[in-house]
């Protein structure tokens, strides 16, 4: 991590992502922080509204403060229990002597990493995935004491059905899922689509993302390596008919395009001075 780090940002202690909001956010990552005074420019408008935004909920959290934080925490932690991981974490008690000290070292590691997102200034299920281990590590303890405790009994044969009624739940669950996902369009299938059309063509390519007016701003198609010529295909966002230009003059050896990213299903079309200009 200290020599990603130090590729990126040229130090081995700092992290990409807090040069990211020093340099283009005013927001703060923890929730006694305050607002930066100055907020770094952004050149363009679903940027300037993605901050909006993110201010707005900060505000709302900081209003709540702790009370609505406990809550939000409450639900992260209800995500993790299904029926089948609350049935293992019943089993908890009776869990063998032995098993104690594993119990209280899993329990202490999800409890941290709850605790730290107390005092965020966002929380979201990601910033909790850490815990899933020492989640799943208390649910197979739970599972063997459930199984010592009760299997060869009448219990123990309700306990098996349970569990084959969520395994069979899961896995129609998956395929009803993978089903559905065949036959919607999302955004992300279609710049996957996009994105396998332009690879199978020869050459580089340089694709202006143009947005619609009610373009949610947590859907972005401009992500980029960081060896940007290297790469197939560069992604950038429509600023301003000058802008673009020059941006388009100084790629000039590849092929361009314009992405209608909220249409659906997303259309791509040949970039031309005509076509920005009706941007």
């Amino acid at each position: 991590m200290g020599y990603y780090n130090y590729r990126v940002t040229g130090s081995s202690l700092t992290l990409p992502y807090s040069l990211y909001e020093r340099t283009h956010s005013a927001l703060p990552l923890f929730i006694w922080e305050p607002f930066r005074p100055e907020q770094p420019p952004l050149h363009h408008a679903d940027m300037q509204q993605f901050e909006k935004e993110m201010g707005i909920g900060l505000e709302d959290m900081r209003r709540r403060f702790p009370l609505g934080r406990v809550e939000d925490l409450v639900k992260l932690w209800w995500g993790f229990v299904t029926p089948v991981s609350g049935l293992a974490l019943v089993g908890l008690l009776w869990t063998p002597r032995q098993q104690l000290p594993s119990v209280k070292a899993a329990s202490l590691i999800a409890l941290a990493i709850f605790a730290s997102n107390f005092l965020s200034s966002w929380t979201a299920s990601r910033y909790v995935a850490p815990a899933t281990v020492a989640v799943f590590m208390l649910s197979v303890i739970g599972f063997a004491a459930l199984n010592d405790r009760f299997v060869g009994s009448k219990s123990g044969l309700v306990l098996l059905l349970i569990l084959g009624t969520a395994a069979a739940s899961t896995t129609v669950g998956a395929v009803r899922y993978f089903h559905q996902q065949q036959g919607e369009t999302t955004w992300w299938q279609s710049k996957r689509a996009i994105r396998s059309q332009l690879l199978a063509r020869p050459g580089g390519d340089l694709v202006f993302v143009r947005y619609g007016p009610r373009h949610n701003p947590h859907n972005s198609w401009v992500y980029n390596g960081a060896n940007l010529g290297a790469q197939p295909i560069i992604w950038a966002r429509e600023i301003d008919p000058s802008s673009d230009l020059e941006l388009r003059s100084h790629y000039g050896e590849r092929q361009a395009w314009i992405v209608l990213a909220d249409d659906r299903p997303a259309r791509l079309i040949p970039w031309t001075a005509s076509a920005q200009l009706d941007q």
